[in-house]
């Protein structure tokens, strides 16, 4: 018998949801606990089913965690979290639109807790560029690869690296061709 290696991978992720699901099931048992670690396992159980081809399952259940976490300042980047998490399912299923939708809340949210030059922040407008630029909107993915570069400056090499390959792509869209000719070389220098 042949195993497929998206086959094998399903299996995987799978796996990643019924871990998931057990974590939630061992905090709940726990009196007195946050919801915290229920919440972090719920945005890896959502995406798990994105993987498993089950995306509008794992966007149920980001709703119905979305509703439960409280609204108070400490929660705000769990919900960040969850938001982005919402965001990459409606990127799967091709739904830009509403990807945007949910990270343009990833941001807000995030915005509330974390200062726009964190590398948190950086991460969030990537994949904001990342859904734009699926839009065919060169303009709005600029602007947010343009704020992500202030938080990566705060970053690892690696992460600097990637956000000025973004930028790159980004200054071609406008055939600002020696801007991106500089960023390309910074992406590379970062990459070293």
């Amino acid at each position: 018998q042949v195993i497929r290696p998206e086959h094998a991978e399903k299996v995987e992720y799978g796996r990643l949801v019924g871990h998931m699901v057990r974590l939630i099931r061992k905090e709940r048992q726990i009196k007195g606990t946050t919801g915290l670690i229920g919440y972090e396992a719920a945005s890896h159980m959502a995406i798990g089913y994105g993987m498993c081809g089950k995306v509008k399952k794992g966007i149920k259940i980001l709703n119905r965690y979305i509703r439960l976490i409280p609204d108070t300042p400490e929660y705000n980047m769990l919900r960040a979290l969850l938001f982005a998490s919402k965001g990459d399912l409606y990127h799967m299923d091709k739904k830009f639109e509403k990807a945007s939708e949910s990270l343009n809340t990833t941001i807000m949210e995030a915005g509330k807790t974390v200062n726009e030059r964190s590398v948190i922040m950086s991460g969030y407008y990537i994949k904001h560029a990342q859904i734009y630029r699926e839009l065919y909107d060169w303009k709005n993915e600029f602007l947010c690869v343009k704020r992500a570069m202030r938080g990566a400056r705060h970053a690892a090499p690696d992460w600097k690296g990637s956000v000025c390959l973004f930028m790159a792509h980004a200054y071609q869209m406008f055939d600002e061709d020696e801007q991106a000719k500089e960023y390309m070389l910074k992406s590379y220098l970062y990459y070293q």
